[in-house]
């Protein structure tokens, strides 16, 4: 492009030339998006990405993992911002729908990453944030659908703790007492 523009003010004389490399430039970068194409946050650990059509990604380096989802709707903007709370410094990446606010948020000297989903209008409890494409081989999907992995009780903690005999949640110490 420089070589182009660099043609334009040689062929012409004085302002005008002057005059039509500027305009190149402006229609040029009236082009280009109104966002970065890519914006990240990363630690030591991982790095997390959100991308101009939706897209999300989260790259585990000691593991190789790697997560993509996609939003349900093209972002109307992406940001990068930084900040302190009592788990440390941290870098957080959201993406901003007409509905929604998604956030990754990595910390600095911590291994943590941090999903939100805020909702900027009342809208039916779909699509939520994160939904991974596939999960890792051997890593197992924790949900908070309709689909229940235990049943609820009360007056009844398992995992060894009081009311149970250990076996963690839905064991022989959360089975005791029931018929």
């Amino acid at each position: 492009m420089q070589r182009w523009i660099h043609r334009v003010r040689g062929s012409f004389s004085g302002v005008r030339g002057g005059v039509c490399a500027v305009l190149a430039i402006a229609l040029a970068a009236s082009t280009l998006p109104a966002f970065a194409q890519t914006v990240r946050a990363e630690n030591s650990v991982v790095r997390v990405a959100f991308m101009q059509d939706g897209g999300y990604q989260i790259r585990a380096r000691g593991t190789r993992w790697t997560l993509n989802g996609k939003l349900n709707s093209k972002p109307e903007s992406i940001t990068r911002k930084e900040g302190t709370d009592k788990l440390g410094a941290w870098e957080e990446v959201d993406a901003r729908t007409a509905t929604q606010v998604a956030g990754i948020r990595v910390y600095e000297d911590a291994p943590v990453v941090l999903f939100r989903d805020t909702r900027l209008k009342a809208v039916k409890n779909r699509n939520g944030f994160p939904e991974f494409e596939r999960l890792p081989a051997g890593v197992m999907e924790v949900s908070y659908g309709l689909n229940p992995v235990a049943k609820d009780g009360f007056g009844e903690v398992g995992g060894g703790g009081r009311g149970g005999e250990g076996g963690g949640g839905g064991g022989a110490g959360a089975r005791r007492g029931r018929a």
